[in-house]
């Protein structure tokens, strides 16, 4: 079975379009020039139009710095772009590390309602079953969503 990215972005958009964007993404602006540059890379973007160019360095990624209310607003383009990216850069492992940030206690899981919720653990099934074509792929990708699935599968 291949994951119809399609399908399941327009379904995240439906899913998250109640969760307006927030006046300020990163909690802590005037922390560091850090958290400032990533409030900026992500004031001046939108659902549709932040890229891998804002996004796809673990390096330097704003998402992990961002606030569930900004994770929440910009989850759907994190779907778009880890489905998507699917074996080119590695932001599918990035996206995968960042639903799994902070374990059980994990404040993206808490705010997010229970549809949402499930709406996450069905992609992580759906990415194993639609990603691993072969078993070197089954192998890293397996790890890194059981990891999530530890946070997005628990009922709290």
């Amino acid at each position: 079975m291949k994951v119809d990215s399609d399908k399941l972005i327009a379904e995240a958009k439906i899913l998250f379009c109640g969760d307006a964007r927030p006046s300020a993404f990163i909690r802590d602006t005037d922390h560091c020039c850090e958290c400032a540059e990533h409030e900026a890379t992500l004031q001046s973007h939108d659902q549709d139009s932040i890229g891998l160019e804002q996004l796809g360095n673990a390096a330097w990624d704003p998402i992990c710095f961002i606030s569930p209310a900004g994770y929440k607003y910009y989850f759907p383009a994190l779907i778009r772009l880890a489905i998507n990216d699917k074996d080119k850069t590695g932001y599918l492992d990035q996206f995968l590390l960042n639903l799994s940030f902070d374990g059980l206690e994990n404040e993206r899981f808490k705010s997010f309602s229970e549809e949402q919720r499930q709406f996450v653990q069905n992609l992580l099934l759906e990415m194993i079953d639609g990603f691993a074509i072969s078993e070197e792929e089954r192998n890293w990708l397996e790890p890194l969503v059981d990891k999530a699935l530890q946070v997005w599968g628990s009922e709290k």
